[in-house]
């Protein structure tokens, strides 16, 4: 990823480095504390390699590496740079850069998709699209030659197939040189999480995420502060960081839920393997093995980010609650059926994605599950269950601040 030729060429004076500082190790920005890496063929260019154990030693706890650019090209170092990086303990994902003036967004989304390598092990960060001025070897005309409205119809199309394939909610690594006359200053995309690009003292405010980025990539050679790769930030604690890698399995409640499907007293299980397809494991009732061969009871649950059961109807039969990435909140009763028990899921809530944990159980003692959350700046909220089946929770009330220390 690079930054625009005229931020590169006054990147030192708004730092404020002198050349000699330019050549020492480059240090974080004042505040920030998380630190890792992202990487491309150009990491490997004249012979040179990423040395993953000495990135781990010298502290960077993350890294992004280049997968795809377009339809037939693959970053022939991904394999080797995205497996050593999460080999030696970083968090990792990957990127695709975009190629607008192709065409086929949905096409470019799928190769991408195809060679990610997405994972729901606790471990693998969202994927994100790179949106920046094509590179000069290009020989292409500003914003690839699109209209705004073509280039937000191209970026919409790509990032809604990627997220409908892996069921996550991709990023955006751009910067506003690029952004503002591109896409005509749009603030359509603020629900995506931002890695921002800029040579600055501190990120500039981006139209609709204003300063609530995710990634700030602060270096890059032309920065002129030393850094031997391009140099990024993390917004916030290593205990956020594990949290976003550990959304892609619902922060632990998205892979194996537990809950009376049945109706027999027991506990249950539910379990989503990364294609989508759920299975429910009944409670035969030996408390050595209680769990026999599961029974399949849907499919394309890959969609939701996190799964919850709990008892939301009050019928003593777990239902089933799920968010969307967008923060669509969704219930599945459970209809009796011990061999397909969710139908048709109902919309109960939005705006959710802006929780870190969300927790269904009855808090309440009423016999209905409510909803704990967790909002991203620690604040934990109860959103208690009136008891309407279509609507059950309403506005939530603040129980606890500082809770943004569990993952």
């Amino acid at each position: 990823m690079r930054i625009s030729i005229l931020v590169a060429a006054v990147a030192s004076l708004l730092w404020g480095v002198s050349a000699a500082n330019a050549a020492a190790a480059a240090s974080l920005p004042p505040g920030y504390s998380i630190n890792g890496i992202d990487v491309s063929s150009h990491d490997h260019a004249n012979g040179k390699t990423v040395n993953w154990a000495d990135q781990r030693a010298a502290g960077d706890e993350f890294a992004f590496v280049k997968a795809t650019e377009g339809t037939s090209y693959v970053n022939p170092y991904f394999d080797q740079d995205y497996h050593g990086a999460k080999d030696n303990g970083l968090y990792v994902g990957a990127y695709a850069f975009g190629r607008p003036d192709l065409g086929n967004p949905a096409g470019q989304a799928n190769y991408f998709v195809d060679h990610l390598q997405w994972a729901t092990d606790g471990r693998t960060l969202p994927p994100f699209l790179d949106l920046e001025w094509p590179y000069s070897s290009l020989g292409l005309p500003d914003c690839y030659g699109l209209s705004q409205s073509a280039m937000r119809s191209w970026i919409s199309s790509f990032l809604g197939q990627v997220q409908s394939r892996i069921g996550r909610t991709p990023m955006i690594y751009t910067n506003v040189n690029w952004w503002n006359p591109c896409t005509g200053n749009s603030t359509a995309y603020s629900a995506y999480p931002l890695d921002i690009a800029s040579c600055n003292a501190s990120p500039p405010s981006v139209p609709g995420w204003g300063t609530q980025w995710t990634f700030w990539q602060y270096d890059i050679d032309a920065c002129g502060r030393g850094a031997a790769h391009d140099s990024n930030v993390f917004h916030g604690s290593l205990a956020d960081l594990a949290a976003l890698a550990g959304a892609a399995t619902g922060g632990g409640a998205n892979g194996v839920v537990s809950g009376d499907v049945t109706g027999d007293g027991r506990a249950d299980m539910v379990a989503r393997t990364p294609d989508g397809t759920l299975t429910l494991y009944t409670n035969g009732g030996s408390n050595t093995a209680p769990y026999a061969s599961g029974i399949v009871i849907g499919s394309s649950w890959q969609q939701f980010t996190r799964i919850m059961a709990g008892d939301v109807t009050g019928d003593g039969r777990a239902d089933i609650v799920a968010t969307k990435p967008d923060g669509t909140l969704s219930l599945y009763t459970n209809g009796g059926n011990n061999t397909a028990p969710y139908a048709t899921g109902i919309t109960i809530g939005t705006s959710w994605q802006n929780f870190r944990t969300i927790a269904l159980a009855d808090i309440t003692g009423d016999g209905r599950a409510d909803i704990a959350a967790v909002g991203q700046d620690g604040t934990l909220t109860l959103y208690t269950n009136g008891g309407n089946n279509t609507a059950p929770y309403a506005s939530g009330i603040v129980i606890g601040t500082g809770w943004q220390n569990f993952a």
